[in-house]
């Protein structure tokens, strides 16, 4: 990978930033989505990082993910203001406002971090990173007719069940690699046996001569014997 060329600046105005936090291709066009985190807003560039337009509004003060999906625009806050609880905001390209919201109806948001579209466009995938609570958002967009709905489920991680759970897999795990080893120690243990077994069976002991070393090492054969 070769560096080629850099654009943007510090600032508020077009093609200036605040904290970039997330950057997604729009596809068609190649042009660039930035979620431009403390300013607020969306912006869409060139890859040159010619302005083109923006998404904001006064239902947030932060965005800190986006991502596209058939001319549509989803844009997620990180964390809450004033304006209340947390939701995935809608738009689509070349309207500069908000058409819609939504969120979660077990349980609010926490702090979402990124958002994501399936390449069918079915579902759109939130993760949330709030502290002591990581939970991977699921909305499934339901079609019928002209009409769409939205419906939610949830993945959490919680910290603290996820370390019992690795601690007794673990022994599990260690149980059965003890019981693995015991077996084959058994299973070598009976096959040695059975070869030695064989082998002193079968074994001729007939014509070896006794062996003139200072350690004797060998048979002494029947004929040595008579002699």
């Amino acid at each position: 990978m070769v560096f080629q060329y850099e654009f943007g600046q510090s600032g508020d105005g077009p093609s200036q930033f605040n904290l970039p936090h997330d950057v997604v291709s729009m596809g068609a066009g190649g042009y660039l989505l930035v979620a431009d985190r403390e300013n607020g807003r969306v912006q869409e560039l060139s890859t040159r990082g010619d302005s083109i337009m923006e998404w904001a509004s006064s239902l947030f003060t932060n965005i800190y993910s986006v991502d596209a999906h058939d001319e549509h625009i989803y844009m997620v806050p990180g964390r809450r203001d004033e304006t209340g609880p947390i939701h995935v905001y809608v738009s689509r390209a070349n309207v500069g406002f908000v058409e819609y919201s939504f969120g979660p109806t077990s349980r609010s948001f926490g702090q979402p971090h990124i958002i994501r579209v399936s390449p069918d466009g079915h579902r759109i995938f939130v993760g949330d990173v709030a502290k002591g609570k990581s939970t991977l958002w699921v909305f499934r967009i339901q079609h019928d007719g002209d009409s769409s709905a939205l419906h939610d489920s949830s993945i959490s991680h919680s910290s603290h069940m996820t370390s019992t759970k690795t601690g007794n897999i673990g022994i599990l795990l260690s149980l059965a690699f003890a019981a693995l080893v015991l077996g084959l120690a058994v299973l070598c243990r009976r096959q040695l046996t059975h070869v030695i077994s064989r082998g002193q069976a079968d074994f001729d002991r007939k014509g070896f001569k006794r062996l003139q070393t200072e350690e004797t090492v060998g048979f002494i054969s029947e004929e040595s014997e008579s002699e």
